[in-house]
Parts: structure tokens; sequence; C-alpha cells
């Protein structure tokens, strides 16, 4: 992007025009492409990548995850009709019980390698009201913190955006500084969306309630979420009686006429604590 004169974020159309010319930039340098992430990318831009590399007689790899479908509404065409697929199933990230719950919402039930361990149960707090929220962290952060796991290890991410996050405004919770960037000067605050592809012994997401629920794309991005988690995950939920209640029944699909926390957890296979 920066050899085709583009500043800033490039367009869709700026991409295109810059694969189209690639033979007449001075030195492309590359023959063989591998694409992460495939299934986010704009399908035109595959197409025309793959036939790059076929030009140099170069090998083209994509590797791509459908349940982390949260950037576009369908996989690219190109991937769909790819000629030739291997399937990776193996999940070598999570231990057993949060690969368990990730894939809950969205009915995936995971295949971890042999020596996956079990790990602890999900715990999802539920706090109902904004005076009991920093403190129920700051308490989480704490204890990870005691059991000397590094700061660059614990990571809160929202299923919302910073800006309509519950943490929009802070600069820190308790005496840990939230910080855009991950280093050991303090705990990383982002967006699952923005997390996606990494990975961090502790994972806690906030800001969930029922709209984390109510569709694919949604459910989808608690996956990707959960799924960063490699060691221990906790949810934070902040909700009274009638929104614990629209959680329950978004996740479920069904009317719950009782015990909706035993229906959240039993579904999500977490320690509900309040």
């Amino acid at each position: 992007v920066r050899e085709a004169g583009i500043s800033g974020v490039p367009t869709d159309e700026d991409i295109i025009e810059y694969l189209n010319k690639y033979d007449e930039i001075g030195n492309w340098g590359y023959k063989h492409i591998i694409v992460d992430e495939g299934q986010d990318f704009n399908a035109i831009h595959l197409s025309l990548l793959a036939t790059i590399s076929d030009i140099q007689n170069g090998v083209f790899y994509v590797f791509y995850d459908k349940n982390q479908l949260v950037q576009r509404p369908v996989l690219p065409e190109w991937v769909q009709k790819a000629e030739c697929r291997l399937v990776l199933r193996r999940n070598c990230r999570n231990t057993h019980r949060i690969a368990t719950t990730a894939g809950r919402p969205i009915d995936v039930e995971p295949i971890l390698w042999e020596k996956a361990p079990d790990g602890k149960t999900p715990n999802f707090h539920v706090v109902g009201d904004d005076k009991s929220f920093v403190p129920k962290l700051n308490e989480l952060i704490s204890k990870y913190i005691e059991a000397d796991i590094p700061l660059n290890q614990i990571v809160i991410l929202t299923s919302k955006t910073e800006e309509n996050s519950v943490l929009a405004g802070l600069d820190k919770i308790g005496k840990w500084p939230l910080v855009n960037a991950r280093n050991t000067d303090g705990i990383l605050f982002t967006t699952a969306r923005k997390f996606k592809g990494l990975e961090s012994a502790v994972v806690i997401i906030v800001d969930v309630n029922a709209s984390t629920f109510e569709s694919p794309e949604s459910r989808n991005l608690f996956y990707v979420g959960a799924s960063r988690a490699k060691d221990f995950l906790d949810i934070i939920a902040l909700l009274d009686g009638e929104q614990m209640q629209a959680l329950g029944e978004a996740l479920t699909n069904e009317h719950i006429t009782k015990n909706v926390a035993g229906r959240i957890a039993s579904t999500l296979k977490v320690r509900i604590t309040r």
C-alpha cells in the first residue's frame, strides 16, 4: 500500500487497483502468498492474489474460519469455490471447557488435541448496577496478578465498540491502567473484532447482554472473543432481572419461565456468580 502511494486506510477499490498493477511495481518480491483470516477478505482481492501467485508459479494458501465471519455477511465466493480444501478441525489453543463455552452459541462441538487440559469452568459474573461493575473487574484482575499472570496476558474484550462499552471513558481499573496496545504497563482493553486471530492466557469479556446472542453475526463475535482465551475465561454481564431474562431467552431461543440463571449456565457451560 505504501508502494502504491496510498495514505491512510485503503478502500477495496484502492487495493484492487494496486493488485491489478502489481507487474508495474519495481519489485513485487513475493512468489508464494499465504493469507490468514481469509473469511474477512474481499472475494476479488483473493482472486487477484491467486492469479498473481499462479503467474509466478508460486503457491497460494488461504486459511479461514467460517465461524469467525464477523466482518462480512458471507464467505468470499473464491473461498466457497476453492478447488482444493483441507479441513483443519483440531483446536490447539483452548482448554476443553473454554472451547465448549465458546462454541455453544453457534452449535460447534470442539475437537481438541489429545493433550489439551480440561481446564477451569468459565465464570459468568452477573452484576446488577454500575457501581458493582468496576470493583468486580478489579477483583478479577487482582486475582490473576496475584497468581503471577503477566499484565500483557490479561485482556479485556468488549463485544461492542470501545465507545459503547461500559468501560468507555475509563483509563484504569483500580491501580491497573487500561491500554490500547499490548504491553507490560497495563491491561489491554479492545474489541473482540480487533483481537481476532490473537490469544491471551486470560480473557475477560464485558458488555454481554441479550444482543450478544440475537443474530448469527453477534453469536460469531462471542465465539471469536471467548476462543481467544487459552487458560481462563471470565464473562461479566451488567444485568437486572429483566435483562437477565432477555439474555437467557435470546441465548436459548426459548421462553423461560423459571431458573433463568440455571438455563444460562447449562447452555453456555459456565458457572454463574453474583
